[in-house]
């Protein structure tokens, strides 16, 4: 293969001006891509603060002096979805869980420490029956019944760009079982 001479000082230059206008283009794409998910870690960040201090809010104390955690029929049944991928547990010591949902986490969220004022945050691997990835975070709240160390989880960000995905295999898969376990009896 022969290489090509510039014997122009213009062109020479030119390529040079070129090959710095690309490195500087890629690095300026770079600095912005790296901006953008740090602004998105510190939305979710954001978020989960959030959560937290919502949940903490639904804390009461009934009649018998019983903690519980009484939040509105709406978000019960979105926690409580099956393609949810938002998970939270309110203690109210170390070992002592008020609510969470679903239960396995609040049972793996008593064997942690109590949260203090200032988050701490956590990545669960492997988790569920799934064995989903979760990033959050435990802080302690205030509520009408007192300081409660509340732990809020979100599906991690590589799981939510699969999850639709996932959910539509598994139903073609079972609507696909249900149509031959209909058509063909010998099964």
């Amino acid at each position: 293969m022969k290489t090509v001479r510039l014997r122009s000082l213009q062109a020479k230059l030119a390529l040079r001006l070129a090959a710095l206008y690309v490195a500087a283009t890629a690095i300026a794409v770079a600095v912005l891509i790296y901006q953008a998910y740090e602004t998105a870690d510190t939305l979710n960040d954001r978020e989960l603060s959030l959560r937290a201090a919502y949940l903490a809010r639904y804390v009461a104390v009934d009649s018998t002096g019983a903690v519980r955690l009484e939040l509105p029929a709406e978000l019960t049944a979105r926690y409580q979805a099956a393609d949810n991928t938002d998970i939270f547990a309110v203690r109210r010591a170390a070992d002592a869980v008020v609510a969470a949902s679903p239960p396995n986490f609040g049972e793996v969220a008593a064997k942690w420490p109590v949260g203090t004022d200032d988050p701490s945050y956590f990545r669960l691997k492997d988790f569920g029956g799934e064995g989903r990835e979760y990033y959050g975070l435990t802080v302690v709240q205030s509520s009408a019944a007192g300081p409660f160390s509340v732990s809020v989880a979100s599906l991690s960000r590589k799981y939510r760009k699969w999850l639709p995905r996932l959910v539509q295999v598994r139903r073609q898969s079972a609507y696909r079982r249900q149509i031959y376990q209909v058509r063909s009896p010998l099964w």
